[in-house]
């Protein structure tokens, strides 16, 4: 490969290659650009884009949520007006893209030379993320899985995808499958158009998006559901066989696992059968746009077909009021029990006569056992996951204690 990596970090060099190479030098036609790039705060490459760029089109992977987050994107899209970008930049190199490589069929598929890279998140979870763009606007989105897990990731937001494209939901927009590929890429349509809007709230228009994915639910016991059994086995493996290589208290993380696990045991010992449906899985407000009456829902990876229906709710409000606003559990749950007055909320319990305590159990149990799996395995941890493990802890709390209670 000709393509200049002799001065990257070993691991920019190894994911470009992956993304880049064909693996038989010479066997395949090269594409030679010039591409900048930006660095995250370690060094390591954040994105890449071509050099003639005159928009700063790999925003489009960049939730400018915060203040902070607003400032900085609206910082970078002035230079770039002023044509100033290279103040933003922390470098460019020429790269050679063989057209047999995972970069080059999605580029030659679309004939396109416009492009931007979020090279993802150190992980195992870490996915390539390509933008395309024409005349100006991002018409494609590509996924490329790096590792096992990323790719069983990719894989079942395809399968979401395909399994939403076929119900009729008049306010929700999802990304369409263009292709996908024989390495498990997926390429899908852009659902971020200009006029859209994000929000920190729950509204109507989030409620109302997502009822056609549960007008159709089953009812299940909680011994059938999969996802119960998944979190069962997360916990034993946090009590049995775990050793936490972070600023975690061991102590304080194994009482949290034998709370979760006296959960489990409350709704495994329940006579009253879950509704389950369609779920996104990550509902968040940086997964999303809203424009008027519709909601433009992306990065179904963590999607299933059979989750307590309220689930996206919870993490909707969770996710939001501790990433985004700091709230302590008694903002979360007013906010909840604010969200239970909402009309079709209420008119959808009453309709499948739903348990909200038992829903409201499950996703304690998922979500905290699903994370805090993650999180001790982790050598450096975010500020933000320990805000979440003491919201976690508080919540798991107060439903034992008998103090927090939906009706």
């Amino acid at each position: 490969m000709k393509s200049n990596f002799s001065k990257l970090e070993q691991g920019d060099k190894k994911l470009l290659e992956n993304l880049m190479s064909d693996g038989e030098a010479g066997l395949s036609d090269e594409t030679s650009l010039s591409v900048s790039y930006i660095c995250n705060p370690d060094g390591t490459i954040r994105w890449l884009f071509n050099s003639h760029h005159s928009k700063p089109y790999f925003l489009i992977f960049y939730c400018a949520a915060t203040i902070k987050a607003k400032i900085f994107s609206f910082g970078i899209r002035v230079l770039y007006f002023v044509r100033l970008s290279n103040i933003v930049n922390s470098g460019e190199m020429k790269i050679s893209i063989a057209s047999e490589s995972r970069v080059g069929k999605i580029l030659n598929r679309n004939n396109c030379r416009d492009f931007s890279i979020f090279t993802g998140t150190v992980g195992e979870n870490r996915k390539a993320l390509i933008e395309l763009h024409e005349d100006g606007q991002t018409f494609a989105i590509a996924k490329i899985p790096i590792s096992g897990q990323s790719q069983k990731l990719v894989e079942n937001e395809a399968a979401m995808l395909k399994l939403v494209a076929n119900i009729d939901t008049p306010n929700l927009v999802v990304p369409q499958i263009r292709n996908i590929y024989k390495d498990a890429s997926i390429e899908l349509s852009n659902v971020k158009f200009p006029g859209v809007k994000q929000s920190f709230d729950l509204k109507d228009v989030h409620v109302n998006a997502l009822l056609p994915l549960v007008e159709n639910s089953i009812t299940s016991d909680w011994l059938a559901l999969e996802a119960m059994q998944q979190s069962k086995i997360r916990c034993q493996r946090l009590r049995e066989n775990y050793e936490i290589i972070n600023e975690l208290d061991q102590k304080r993380i194994h009482k949290i696992i034998d709370n979760v696990a006296k959960l489990i045991d409350i709704l495994e010992a329940s006579d009253n059968p879950v509704v389950l449906g369609i779920a996104h899985g990550d509902f968040t407000p940086w997964n999303m746009y809203h424009k008027k009456n519709k909601l433009f829902l992306f990065d179904w990876e963590l999607g299933s077909e059979a989750t307590p229906v309220l689930f996206d709710y919870f993490h909707f409000i969770f996710q939001s009021e501790i990433l985004m606003k700091q709230s302590a559990f008694t903002d979360i749950e007013a906010s909840i029990r604010k969200m239970l007055k909402l009309k079709n909320v209420r008119n959808l319990i009453e309709t499948k006569n739903i348990n909200i305590q038992q829903q409201f159990m499950f996703y304690l149990i998922s979500i905290s056992s699903y994370y805090i799996e993650k999180y001790v395995n982790q050598a450096k941890l975010h500020s933000q996951s320990f805000d979440l493990i003491a919201v976690w802890e508080t919540a798991i709390n107060e439903v034992l204690s008998g103090n927090c209670e939906f009706k």
